[in-house]
């Protein structure tokens, strides 16, 4: 990722990116304070995932996608993939994570197209 995007969206993250990086830890059960700053930023990120039927299947995120995530409630969520990092972890692990911008469901179907309508929240609220 270039400097001046990162410098950009730690700008829009500045206000408790430490405390929401954390309490990501804490959501994957890894609850312990952050002694580590190291950070890495990426344009893109891959990984691979086996299906139910036992095929491979290869992901790429890259910076500014328009991506579904499924949520623990199994609901849809729309996002845009604004950041990509890996922090190291006290344990000396590196762990990868990606901050999004979601869309919030407006509640009102389009007239004419007859679908919900979505507004994009400001970085890193949810």
């Amino acid at each position: 990722m270039p400097k001046e995007d990162q410098n950009n969206l730690l700008l829009t993250l500045q206000h408790g990116f430490k405390t929401k990086l954390f309490l990501s830890y804490v959501n994957i059960k890894f609850e312990i304070a952050l002694i580590n700053s190291l950070t890495s930023w990426y344009k893109l990120a891959s990984y691979t995932i086996e299906e139910k039927n036992s095929v491979f299947s290869k992901v790429h995120l890259h910076l500014d996608d328009f991506v579904i995530i499924y949520e623990e409630d199994h609901k849809e969520s729309y996002t845009i993939i604004k950041g990509i990092f890996r922090h190291k972890g006290n344990n000396d692990k590196y762990y990868a994570f990606i901050v999004v911008d979601w869309f919030e469901d407006t509640g009102i179907e389009h007239s004419l197209l007859k679908c919900s309508l979505y507004r994009l929240q400001a970085t890193g609220n949810k």
